[in-house]
């Protein structure tokens, strides 16, 4: 999605695979690898706004099913997700 892509400019995309595999795990019962903290401290200089994550959380959702997630699972990772918007957002409007 070009609206988050300056969010991604000099991010190294394996490494972020990787994270994200994991906090993904986390969501579902998985050992936790990121605090609520953590997410925060690395999501506030990025001056998220509502409208991104909110973009990205959709994005997230049609992978999940394009995958082939169990609805029930799908369901628990996007409610853990929108649970932490407050962490991650810092711009709303």
């Amino acid at each position: 999605e070009e609206d988050l892509a300056g969010y991604f400019d000099h991010v190294d995309m394996r490494r972020l695979i990787d994270h994200q595999s994991k906090f993904v795990i986390q969501l579902v019962g998985g050992p936790a690898e990121f605090s609520d903290e953590v997410l925060h401290r690395i999501h506030r200089p990025l001056g998220i706004t509502s409208d991104h994550f909110q973009l990205l959380a959709g994005i997230l959702r049609e992978t999940l099913e394009d995958h082939g997630l169990d609805g029930d699972d799908v369901t628990t990772i996007m409610a853990e997700v929108t649970r932490r918007e407050p962490i991650v957002v810092t711009q709303y409007g």
